[in-house]
């Protein structure tokens, strides 16, 4: 068995096999026989999907044994799911955080001194706010808190664009695409607290009936 289906189907009896344990039976990359990387050839990717679909449909095995069809229900939603996640550049980083252990619970502390320093300015915005006596002062404040924090969030924006690049460009360099996948942790991190926070500052400002 050559080509895409290669993975799916038994070289010898072109069945669909069942999943095995191991992640990389589940590797969205693997599945799909795609480079390692954030930039899809889309319109490829779309075709390869209607390929595979057509190898590994549970209608093909209709009159098959029942693991055979379980098999094949099961590569579809495999396939399925991969196809949702290589379509989407979010997704693909937070696959691969997440198998490099840079995220969830397993993932080292990312708190930046910058961020520390945003939300103590933040803490501050609030309070002069609804302490203060001047709406005009009060509005005044959130306001350039709200132009900091847009700034800031389309930085982070631009370094994930960047970071995403630098690992496309490392080409299979394990350490350069390590080196790039902790940035990309870091960012994503600072990416998170900063809309978290730019949510509050929208909040608050419903909240002053600003609009």
């Amino acid at each position: 068995m050559k080509g895409a289906l290669a993975p799916h189907l038994c070289q010898g009896c072109g069945l669909p096999q069942p999943l095995g344990k191991s992640p990389r039976d589940r590797d969205p990359f693997v599945v799909f026989q795609v480079p390692r990387r954030f930039h899809q050839d889309l319109p490829q990717l779309q075709r390869r999907f209607f390929e595979l679909s057509r190898g590994l449909h549970p209608d093909r095995f209709a009159s098959a044994a029942d693991d055979v069809r379980q098999a094949s229900l099961e590569r579809m939603s495999l396939l399925n799911e991969a196809f949702q996640l290589l379509r989407s550049r979010p997704q693909i980083l937070e696959f691969l955080l997440a198998e490099s252990g840079l995220a969830g619970a397993g993932a080292p502390p990312r708190a930046q001194c910058s961020d520390l320093e945003l939300a103590e300015e933040w803490f501050e915005v609030q309070e002069q706010v609804l302490d203060s006596d001047e709406s005009q002062a009060a509005v005044s404040v959130l306001v350039a808190f709200s132009s900091k924090l847009t700034e800031a969030i389309q930085a982070a924006t631009e370094a994930l664009a960047s970071g995403q690049d630098s690992f496309d460009r490392a080409g299979g360099d394990l350490v350069a695409e390590r080196g790039a996948l902790e940035q990309l942790g870091r960012v994503t991190s600072r990416a998170t607290t900063l809309k978290s926070m730019a949510r509050d500052v929208e909040r608050l400002k419903a909240r002053l009936k600003l609009g």
